[in-house]
């Protein structure tokens, strides 16, 4: 398997995208909720599911700029893996700094508290939206740039043009 992936970076990215956007979910869904059992349950996974999503978007960083340094590419592309890398590293400092503001707030007082929780929905909302535009640069670079792709299949004869 290593030998058709040149990176595990498109390994971890998974499960970033798909943590951070549960925890992004998770979080907003405790806003909302106003019934006990439901917000009980929720509170009770939302220390792992997070810490969870910081491990993950630790390692996919760290694939991600091991692929950024070894992934052949040319300068067209590498303008877009420079777009990409910025949008995920401060995807990376929103959401991290969201989850440790998060574990210190019951060590504010009530006045700051208040303020607190509002910078972390803050935090949480732009993590959001961040994950969103950085996994769109990410797509692009496959899709759009072929990078990490090791042969797109040459079409002969009829191609996927064919009927069904």
């Amino acid at each position: 398997m290593i030998e058709i992936i040149p990176n595990m970076h498109p390994i971890y990215v998974k499960f970033s995208v798909a943590l951070v956007f549960l925890s992004c979910i998770l979080y907003g869904a405790l806003q909302l909720s106003s019934r006990v059992q439901q917000r009980e349950e929720l509170v009770r996974i939302q220390p792992w599911l997070y810490g969870t999503a910081v491990l993950a978007v630790l390692l996919t960083l760290v694939t991600g700029i091991w692929a950024y340094f070894t992934v052949p590419h040319d300068g067209p592309s590498h303008v877009a893996m420079a777009v990409h890398r910025d949008w995920a590293l401060y995807l990376s400092v929103v959401f991290i700094t969201a989850v440790v503001l998060w574990l210190r707030l019951p060590q504010f007082a009530e006045e700051r508290q208040r303020l607190a929780r509002a910078v972390c929905h803050g935090l949480m909302l732009a993590s959001f939206i961040l994950l969103l535009l950085a996994s769109w640069h990410g797509a692009e670079l496959v899709y759009r740039y072929g990078l990490g792709v090791q042969s797109l299949p040459e079409v002969t004869g009829e191609g996927h043009d064919h009927h069904h």
